[in-house]
């Protein structure tokens, strides 16, 4: 999801000059946090990659699932190799190059789709971390919100995942105005600090600014 940064989401509110900052630089970097989630399904296919190459007729798969780069490609390979694990990350590729293209709706679909039916807990957390930031893009603040409080809230999935959806929860709650859901959601990343990197870091910060 490396590509020329774009501006997708858009502030509706102004509560003070310190919540500017903050959602500046969300703006600005937007696209590392997609593709942070993105890296961690990349280290998932690796590993899959791995597993499958042990078994026959999996290598050919996963150098297709490796190959695939363009919409198309990654349509034809999640066709043709719809029972194949390391499809999670050809199908989480195709939703994010969806996403790229404001195809919203169909993006959607697909991480929906991996949350319910993926092969292992880090598709599915990613499917779910991902359909929020969708969400957000689209102007649904409160529902994104929400969604990233469920996940981060669910101790069944990889406390990196969990990490990274406070912080989000806690970011678009302050947003909306919601100080205590804010407060509680990033004081929730920040107890993560020493198993998460980044994350904890910009909690902190926008904790700082609420107290002052």
């Amino acid at each position: 999801m490396v590509k020329k940064q774009k501006n997708y989401f858009k502030s509706v509110d102004k509560l003070s000059h310190e919540l500017d900052v903050v959602d500046n630089f969300v703006l600005k970097h937007w696209k590392r946090y997609a593709i942070f989630g993105l890296i961690i399904i990349l280290v998932l296919g690796i590993i899959l990659f791995i597993y499958e190459t042990k078994h026959a007729n999996s290598v050919q798969v996963s150098e297709d699932v490796v190959s695939a780069s363009t919409i198309p490609e990654l349509q034809e390979v999640i066709k043709k190799y719809p029972d194949y694990p390391s499809v999670d990350f050809a199908r989480l590729s195709l939703a994010s190059k969806l996403f790229d293209s404001k195809k919203y709706t169909e993006a959607i679909s697909i991480y929906n789709n991996e949350i319910k039916n993926s092969f292992s807990s880090y598709s599915s957390s990613t499917g779910m971390l991902n359909k929020a930031y969708v969400l957000e893009a689209e102007g649904k603040k409160s529902e994104a919100a929400e969604q990233f409080k469920i996940l981060s809230d669910n101790s069944q999935y990889p406390v990196i995942i969990r990490c990274q959806a406070s912080y989000a929860a806690g970011r678009i709650f302050y947003s909306l105005g919601n100080t205590k859901q804010a407060v509680n959601m990033l004081g929730k990343c920040v107890t993560n600090k020493n198993t998460c990197q980044f994350w904890p870091q910009m909690a902190e910060k926008i904790l700082n600014r609420i107290k002052s």
